[in-house]
């Protein structure tokens, strides 16, 4: 039998500009528009990935993108795979996540 989790709102804290965070992620995924940290923590799965040097980061083991020019759109956080160090400073829209020691730099979508 597998076991399920389902995802509602109200059992994690949308991640807000206001505040500051500083977390590993151990469990990532989508659900209706919201990527999930940790069954804890959410945000807009399109929160996308602002990162200069994306051809760096190509080849890392736990990134789904092994090669950025075979990607036909931008990538978006959701395309990132836990585990990895989640970092936010308050009152401001940049992430940063650092995953096999890269860093990748996101953009903080407001839902709406």
């Amino acid at each position: 039998m597998l076991a399920y989790y389902s995802f509602r709102r109200k059992d994690a804290v949308e991640i807000q500009y206001e505040m500051g965070y500083e977390f590993t992620v151990e469990s990532a995924y989508s659900n209706r528009g919201s990527y999930i940290l940790n069954h804890s923590y959410f945000l807009d799965t399109s929160a996308p990935i602002i990162t200069d040097n994306k051809n760096t980061i190509s080849g890392t083991t736990n990134f789904n993108l092994f090669k950025w020019e075979y990607v036909t759109s931008d990538p978006v956080i959701s395309d990132v795979k836990a585990p990895f160090l989640f970092k936010k400073q308050a009152f401001n829209d940049t992430i940063r996540i650092l995953i096999e020691n890269q860093e990748i730099v996101l953009l903080l979508k407001n839902r709406e």
